[in-house]
């Protein structure tokens, strides 16, 4: 399991996360966790399996998480194997938070 801590800059509804990834094979399932003194803390949202390829993947929430701004998270990466090179987000606007972008409906 991988996982990197964020603070959303704006508040925003997620549905998807995108993440472009390379050497990739099999499965991945990420994952939004709460955060409790820089450490991961209660699974807040999730995605199902998905097949990776190698560039842009696309992982659906299974159910849309609202995120609050100035508040810290986590995101995590369980794959079956595979090395990641970067991450997004998304919904439709979009709003940057430090390395990540973020995309969704302001709430």
């Amino acid at each position: 399991i991988r996982s990197t801590n964020l603070t959303a800059s704006a508040s925003v509804t997620i549905t998807s996360i995108q993440a472009t990834l390379t050497s990739v094979g099999g499965n991945a399932i990420l994952s939004i966790y709460s955060d409790d003194s820089d450490s991961p803390d209660a699974l807040v949202a999730t995605t199902g399996s998905v097949t990776q390829v190698e560039g842009l993947n696309n992982y659906d929430l299974t159910t849309p998480y609202a995120v609050t701004a100035t508040t810290d998270y986590w995101i995590a990466y369980t794959p079956d194997m595979s090395i990641t090179s970067g991450w997004v987000i998304k919904n439709s606007s979009r709003v940057n938070v430090g390395a990540w972008t973020v995309r969704g409906t302001a709430i």
